[in-house]
């Protein structure tokens, strides 16, 4: 089972989709491609909420070393590719990452990329996608027939919608 728990610094990124991926040490039943992801803040405490669930969509190795240099499946990055790791990780710098990171290097996991979550119109809690269709959801907005589109489900209120 795909179970990741967030702390409620990152609960707004993952929310809004500008946090999509999280890096995690390795797993005896690792998340695979197509796992569905259970995106949590609070679990193991009577705060527990769901944030939304969406398919994996890639794994990746990370190697973070004591210096901070990071290897993403043994291709080093560059400062500007470390930069867009952190932000994408929810940071607001790399600065901030390395510092996050201080003390628990050299780390070696996995980057866990799934679908970026949609935000519900009515609730603005994470909705669950459901899958790709070739209709929208009636009401939703206009599109052709022909269209692939992402289907959405809000298990708080109810609502569909497509993107």
């Amino acid at each position: 089972m795909g179970l990741l728990n967030f702390k409620q610094r990152f609960v707004p990124r993952v929310l809004e989709g500008s946090k999509n991926h999280s890096i995690r040490a390795k797993r005896k039943h690792p998340i695979k491609v197509g796992d569905t992801c259970h995106l949590y803040t609070g679990l193991r405490t009577k705060r527990a909420r769901l944030l939304g669930r969406s398919p994996c969509v890639k794994v990746e190795d990370i190697f973070i070393s004591e210096s901070a240099d990071i290897f993403v499946d043994d291709i080093q990055l560059d400062p500007s590719e470390k930069e867009g790791l952190a932000r994408k990780d929810g940071f607001d710098s790399f600065a901030e990452m390395a510092e996050f990171w201080k003390g628990r290097l050299p780390f070696s996991g996995d980057i866990i990329h799934w679908k970026p979550l949609r935000s519900c119109p009515q609730c603005n809690v994470g909705m669950v996608f459901k899958g790709t269709s070739n209709a929208c959801v009636p009401g939703t907005h206009p599109c052709d027939t022909g269209f692939t589109v992402d289907l959405y489900e809000c298990e708080e209120c109810g609502v569909e919608v497509c993107d």
